[in-house]
């Protein structure tokens, strides 16, 4: 199972900013797929950059992206 977790820079997480965060994927490319939208457009109304972060069961990032 694959989890999400979305942040600003300075590592505060932002936990209720994109539903499809809180779900588990079974892999990382259907996690990406389905966040990655969302994700895009909450840095853009939030004017900053940031960090879309994939872990795996075991809590290693698997795919990590800084969004502008």
């Amino acid at each position: 199972m694959y989890r999400v977790e979305l942040s600003r820079q300075d590592g505060s997480i932002l936990a209720q900013q994109i539903a499809e965060a809180a779900v588990d994927y079974s892999s990382a490319e259907a996690a990406l797929a389905a966040v990655l939208p969302q994700a895009k457009r909450c840095a853009e109304t939030m004017s900053q950059a940031l960090w879309l972060r994939i872990y795996d069961d075991r809590a290693r990032v698997v795919f990590g992206t800084l969004l502008l």
